[in-house]
Parts: structure tokens; sequence; C-alpha cells
């Protein structure tokens, strides 16, 4: 889910299941975490990461990410920082005019 106001990655139990890692397996953690309808989300645990893919040059991206582990969501959330080390937003966003290209 592209949601750049994310502080933290977030990730489904039901998801987290499909690579093998159990409800056991989680790191414990004491975090509390809002969504941004103001309802509180249960954290389960937390997991480290990888995310990959490649640009549309073919250069290998990466980031490990401290991934909180939900019941609450089927979906996977990205943070602001994993974003930015995936080279999907800039460090500079939201600047206004960042992508504009000059045709001069």
């Amino acid at each position: 889910m592209a949601d750049t106001g994310c502080q933290s990655c977030l990730v489904s139990l039901k998801v987290v299941n499909r690579f093998g890692i159990t409800k056991d397996d989680l790191i414990p953690v004491t975090i509390k975490m809002w969504a941004a309808n103001n309802h509180g989300i249960q954290i389960l645990g937390a997991v480290i990461l990888r995310f990959s893919g490649r640009s549309l040059d073919g250069t290998e991206l990466e980031t490990r990410q401290l991934t909180y582990v939900t019941s609450d969501s089927n979906r996977v959330f990205l943070s602001r920082e994993a974003y930015t080390k995936l080279g999907i937003i800039s460090e500079k966003f939201p600047t206004i005019g960042e992508t504009h290209q000059s045709t001069a």
C-alpha cells in the first residue's frame, strides 16, 4: 500500500506466515500504533524484513526494515524511509517541482 505518511513499516501476520514466520518467531515489542482514522492497531510483534526491487535502469535497490506485524490488516505498508531507500520517492519529497523536467 503506497502511503508516504507511514512512519513505520507494517505487515499482516498472514503475509509473514507465507514466509514461514509464525507469531512465536516475532520480536516482542511494546509499541502502540494508530491508523490515519485514529483507530488503534494491534501490534503482535516485529520482524526484520528485506524489501528489494529493480529500478528502470536495472539497478537493484534494497532496504532492511524493522516491520511491525498485525492481524488488523491484510496489507503491507512501507514507511517513508523505506520508500526513500528504494528510490520510490526522493529525500526531498514533498517538494514542489522535484520531478519537473525543464524542456529548455
